[in-house]
């Protein structure tokens, strides 16, 4: 993805957008792949809910630029 955001902070915003707990999303990666979702992760576990809401916001604004990028080619 494009942006910054690696396909690994997808998977994590679009698993918790879904209800998948956030350490059940993480468990379906590679421990590799912890570390580029770590960003997503830090914020879905912020202390407010304006925080989390943010960080999952920001998360799937992105997915939906790079699907709509990938319907415009």
């Amino acid at each position: 993805m494009t942006g910054g955001a690696g396909w690994e902070e997808a998977f994590v915003a679009v698993s918790v957008a879904l209800d998948v707990k956030v350490d059940d999303a993480l468990s379906a990666l590679a421990d590799s792949s912890l570390v580029r979702a770590s960003e997503i992760v830090r914020g879905l576990r912020g202390e407010s809910k304006g925080a989390r809401a943010y960080a999952l916001a920001k998360a799937l604004a992105t997915v939906a630029r790079e699907l709509e990028r990938m319907e415009l080619q």
